[in-house]
């Protein structure tokens, strides 16, 4: 088959992995087309928010560090000039969106309709909209059948994304995976799309798990804790050195930034903001908001990318002391997970930290679609109606009267099956791509293509393991070892599965140096 390969930027580890797939492809039989940018456009995510020389810079790190400098070809341009009519520019308008929430770190849809999100928009209309025109040519011109994208979410991938809906051309979106082994591989939707994960989560949260992919679940979430979790993109709580003290937290909420999310499909809810849907359940039961802690995410203390200020801070602060909420400031050093520890009950607004609270045994609630909500993981409250239909055994424990929310063990039980699900399963060539830091990985040869051939030919997402146990009396094992605090014992098992295996891929000989310079600064 024809199959187009489109990644505009030259971030790593992404362009990497494009190589990895353009092997592993090329290995199918199937015949492959690139497209990148050379610098042409007016502007871009990577641009956007720069001035001088600087701006420029982004321009060159493109051009020299893209597929070519792994691979002697050259991708046909979505950056070429082409003639831009009203509508099309509207669309590439609407296709900015993304873009700008995050160069602005936008937390309340509200902040959309501020003069400086319509300014960047004016900004990067014209160049997403040429990316969509060219990209639309370049499936035209070659009959492509199947599109690889990087990520799919901001301005030219997304317009990469766009033009093959109106095309009527398959599209993969391609990412990192959440703990650095693997690749992300979302067929027909970007790469905050929840149809995949949804419908493959649902039907394993319904089969056990084998002693070793429990196991491999738990260590996930143990090298998290320890601060060793090489391949996930931030760390975060690396530096805490002391605890919340001895009283007991009756709701703990861990809140994450809404930006990426916005406008997205998948991720819509009935609440203006979650927050809304926070005070609507607590007014609803008469829960006091001073028995609520906020602990904002660690990683609003941290400077991303050429971002301005984190907006979810001030929005959070500012909340939480209009509604009474105590509020942990985002550099705090209070360890998370001890928090989660002794906390009643954990509200999430789409966290990955749902996966901590669920495999401590938690009762999780959240107020936002996320990955994890179809896992059996969380109560989903998305609208009034969510809320209003709580049973009244739900209510008495919420209230903290009688009774309990959750089984402890089903729900780390249910929470080892949903980590395994998104990670080892969901996630394509686990043992083949394996993280030795947030932008580096190594690669071996995979043992089994089908699953990208099943991508490539019919748009199906296939399991990249479909073993499950017999019953739950391994599984349970594992269970046991969490709750009772003996993890340790599952550590020496799982060392050698996760480490890295075999090499890196290597860039052309001439761009070699570019691997020496990022180990110095991230380009």
């Amino acid at each position: 088959m024809r199959v187009g390969i489109a990644n505009p930027y030259a971030y790593r580890p992404h362009v990497g992995h494009m190589v990895f797939l353009f092997r592993q492809l090329e290995k199918l039989g199937h015949h492959i087309f690139f497209m990148g940018c050379n610098g042409s456009l007016d502007n871009c995510n990577s641009k956007l928010k720069k001035k001088g020389v600087v701006r420029k810079f982004e321009c060159l790190k493109c051009q020299v560090g893209g597929i070519q400098s792994y691979l002697k070809v050259c991708p046909e341009r979505l950056d070429l000039p082409i003639r831009l009519d009203a509508d099309v520019i509207k669309l590439g308008r609407a296709l900015s969106y993304s873009s700008v929430a995050t160069a602005l770190q936008v937390e309340h849809v509200s902040q959309t309709d501020e003069l400086d999100f319509q300014l960047l928009q004016d900004e990067l209309q014209d160049a997403t909209a040429t990316a969509l025109l060219n990209t639309q040519r370049w499936i035209r011109d070659n009959d492509l059948e199947c599109v690889f994208v990087f990520n799919g979410r901001f301005d030219l991938t997304r317009a990469v994304v766009e033009a093959c809906i109106a095309e009527s051309t398959r599209f993969v979106s391609v990412e990192r995976s959440w703990f650095g082994n693997g690749l992300q591989l979302l067929p027909n939707e970007n790469c905050l799309g929840l149809r995949n994960f949804h419908d493959m989560c649902r039907h394993w949260a319904k089969l056990p798990l084998t002693y070793e992919q429990a196991a491999k679940a738990s260590q996930l979430i143990t090298r998290r804790l320890n601060r060793t979790s090489v391949g996930e993109w931030k760390q975060y709580n690396i530096d805490t050195i002391s605890t919340y003290g001895s009283k007991r937290i009756k709701y703990l909420f861990l809140p994450s930034s809404q930006h990426e999310w916005l406008g997205h499909q998948d991720r819509s809810f009935e609440w203006r903001h979650p927050v809304d849907g926070l005070e609507y359940l607590f007014k609803k039961l008469g829960l006091p908001m001073s028995d609520l802690v906020v602990r904002a995410h660690p990683g609003w203390a941290m400077n991303i990318k050429h971002y301005g200020r984190n907006r979810a801070s001030e929005f959070y602060r500012n909340w939480a002391t209009r509604v009474g909420a105590e509020f942990l400031e985002p550099d705090c050093n209070i360890d998370t997970h001890e928090l989660m520890k002794i906390s009643d009950v954990i509200l999430v607004n789409g966290s990955s930290a749902s996966m901590e609270a669920a495999w401590l045994g938690k009762p999780l609630f959240s107020f936002v679609p996320a990955a994890f909500t179809s896992s059996g993981i969380s109560k989903n409250l998305f609208s009034r109606a969510d809320i209003d239909s709580l049973s009244s055994s739900a209510i008495q424990a919420l209230r903290g009267l009688s009774g309990t929310l959750v089984d402890t063990r089903e729900q780390c039980r249910l929470a080892l099956r949903y980590i395994y699900c998104a990670n080892f399963r969901l996630m394509q060539f686990v043992d083949a791509v394996t993280s030795t830091n947030p932008f580096t990985f190594n690669v071996t040869e995979p043992g089994d293509l089908s699953g990208l051939d099943s991508l490539v030919r019919e748009g199906k997402l296939q399991e990249n393991d479909r073993e499950c146990g017999v019953d739950d009396a391994e599984e349970g094992e594992v269970v046991e070892a969490i709750l009772s605090g003996n993890i340790h014992a599952l550590q020496r098992e799982m060392n050698v599965s996760l480490n890295a295996k075999g090499s890196p891929i290597p860039r052309r000989m001439a761009y070699r140096w570019l691997d020496i310079l990022s180990t110095f600064k991230r380009i």
